[in-house]
């Protein structure tokens, strides 16, 4: 079943909220799940190490600057992206071009080498 079938929504309704936004949701709701908590937290630990590590490997190649911790902008990347769902949340949400333009500028700002 889709997630917008599982709301009640037949198939020619556009889902109010796609399925990042449901996904973040049930997330939210679980994180005081105490098995729960310790998978997400294993998982997230092996997504960020690996985030990091593609980071280092980019910064030794010169195509990341390597002025900032990799997983620090590993750990930054997710937050940009779970920033866009909380913005969608929003009665008046952010327009996708502004919001993409903005991340765009910071990327270039803090991840492009100096040259």
């Amino acid at each position: 079943m889709t997630p917008a079938a599982s709301r009640g929504l037949r198939p020619d309704q556009a889902d109010p909220h796609g399925c990042l936004w449901i996904c973040s949701a049930r997330l939210v709701g679980q994180i005081g799940c105490g098995r729960f908590a310790a998978r997400l937290e294993a998982v997230q630990h092996a997504l960020n190490a690996a985030f990091a590590e593609a980071i280092a490997r980019a910064q030794a190649k010169g195509l990341i600057t390597p002025d900032h911790d990799p997983l620090a902008l590993a750990v930054f990347i997710q937050a940009y992206t779970m920033g866009r769902v909380l913005g969608d949340l929003d009665s008046e949400p952010v327009d996708p071009a502004a919001w993409n333009a903005l991340i765009g500028d910071v990327l270039d700002a803090v991840v492009r080498p100096r040259r």
